[in-house]
């Protein structure tokens, strides 16, 4: 048992204690490893557990890092071919294969994610909003917190219903500049790497859309955890 005890060897347990998580890791740890601060109480007796390393704590960031991988193995495919096509209609057919495999039910699937091509762009709308304010910098106007505030509200709702094509975000954003009296010279400017552009926010879309199903399956309490864990596993033994 690790004990760093303030009347007594701090230094050295404290030391010892991490000395041996940094060479053993954290999984080296058993229920009986406890990491203990004892505060002096007013008659230097009583101390105050402040935290505590147990088995179970282990194994929930154990599993909550096999989840996070085994989602990343999930959504690499559609991901890739979202960032060379920058079309997210080309992968949608991927993108509904694999969640379904991950372990997320077909009809939330076949819900979420079609919805979330129409609605859940954050991709686009992240780009806009600084593409917007990149154009106010360069031609000089100074825009106020408000302005930025309504912009931002404005381009949320036009950003709706974005094609899934390529540079289809661009008539948003000549829309949007016309609008708030901002040179389109600018979206001319950003034309020649909006390529480039296209195929980042194409693929944040994407991962976004992939993201929702997966908590919406959890929110209902649907998401199949085993299937979940042995897509991981079957990826990784492929791989």
């Amino acid at each position: 048992m690790f004990i760093i005890d303030i009347h007594t060897s701090v230094t050295i347990n404290a030391l010892h204690f991490f000395h041996h998580v940094h060479l053993h890791g954290l999984a080296s740890l058993d229920a009986q490893d406890i990491l203990r601060v004892t505060l002096p109480g007013s008659d230097g007796g009583a101390g105050l557990n402040l935290l505590s390393l147990a088995d179970s704590d282990i194994a929930r960031c154990r599993d909550g890092i096999r989840t996070f991988f085994a989602f990343l193995k999930a959504i690499r495919e559609p991901f890739l071919i979202a960032f060379t096509t920058a079309s997210s209609e080309a992968a949608l057919p991927k993108s509904l294969e694999v969640m379904e495999r991950f372990g997320v039910p077909k009809n939330i699937v076949g819900f979420v994610l079609p919805t979330g091509y129409s609605f859940n762009l954050d991709g686009s709308t992240l780009y806009l909003s600084l593409a917007s304010v990149f154009v106010a910098q360069l031609a000089g106007v100074q825009m106020s917190i408000g302005q930025q505030l309504v912009m931002m509200l404005t381009l949320m709702l036009t950003s709706k219903g974005v094609a899934g094509v390529p540079r289809a975000a661009l008539v948003v954003l000549a829309a949007t500049l016309s609008q708030f009296g901002l040179p389109l010279e600018g979206a001319a400017i950003l034309l020649g790497i909006d390529q480039i552009m296209d195929m980042g926010r194409t693929a944040v879309n994407v991962m976004g859309n992939c993201i929702a199903t997966a908590v919406v399956a959890r929110w209902e309490g649907v998401l199949d955890d085993g299937q979940m864990r042995a897509f991981g596993s079957d990826r990784s033994q492929a791989a």
